[in-house]
């Protein structure tokens, strides 16, 4: 498809959406993730969210993620992508998960994120939600849920200061712990340096998460720092258990 980055990018999402349903989380690697959601229909937003940026990466697309927290950035929430459209200049927001675009309700132009937000918190007219790809499922049958599942998460917004989702999927320690688990594979990444950093949009009503989410954090640090010296003690006790009998059969040669 030619004619700019965000006719492309829309491309992109369709191959992605070919047997969209809701078969839950993939959690693994890109090329199984992949294979998993056009083949199986199988993905939640993380899954489409890791895979597209991907694609549009290996297509030349810039495009970035966007997450907002129903729980004080805990965990629960929802992830979708902005592109840039280089022929407009400017960001425009794609939810291929939940297969919706955020437009003006004027001119239907497709908002960027921030434009979306600035609706939903009533500091702009407020956007239409509308289906992306007529040939798959939307995220909610009832438009009115759809727009409470939005504003439910207004004020805890957050971009993932990084997009490179190939250095942390090729990362061996990355690709080894991930086969356990997504949380720990994202500890993992986290550990080698390889995780995008949270940037978050603080506004008066999430100062409070925030401060509690920098408490856990300093929490998790002392935690790991323990475990770390913990560890490390065991090694060398274990070391010098296994050196003991080596010490015991010299002398006993040299007797």
């Amino acid at each position: 498809t030619t004619g700019g980055s965000w006719p492309r990018a829309q491309a992109l999402g369709r191959s992605l959406q070919v047997k969209l349903d809701d078969k839950g989380p993939i959690m693994k690697g890109l090329e199984e993730s992949y294979t998993r959601i056009v083949a199986q229909g199988e993905g939640y937003c993380g899954d489409f969210a890791d895979v597209f940026t991907a694609l549009a990466h290996a297509a030349g697309i810039v495009t970035r993620q966007w997450s907002f927290s129903f729980d004080g950035y805990g965990g629960h929430g929802h992830i979708f992508n902005e592109v840039w459209d280089d022929q407009a200049g400017k960001w425009r927001a794609i939810d291929l998960y939940n297969n919706y675009l955020f437009v003006d309700p004027d001119s239907g132009e497709a908002l960027s994120a921030l434009e979306f937000r600035a609706a939903l918190r009533g500091e702009r007219p407020m956007a239409r939600i509308v289906q992306f790809n007529p040939d798959a499922r939307v995220g909610f049958v009832i438009p009115e849920k759809a727009l409470a599942y939005y504003r439910n998460g207004m004020d805890q917004w957050y971009l993932w200061w990084g997009n490179d989702v190939f250095s942390a999927n090729g990362n061996p320690t990355v690709e080894a712990l991930g086969k356990i688990s997504r949380h720990v594979e994202q500890l993992a990444a986290i550990i080698e340096g390889v995780q995008p950093r949270m940037r978050i949009i603080e506004t008066p009503e999430s100062g409070a998460r925030i401060a509690h989410m920098e408490q856990l954090k300093g929490r998790l640090i002392l935690a790991a720092e323990a475990f770390c010296a913990l560890a490390a003690l065991a090694l060398v006790l274990g070391l010098l258990l296994l050196l003991q009998p080596m010490k015991a059969e010299r002398v006993a040669h040299g007797r």
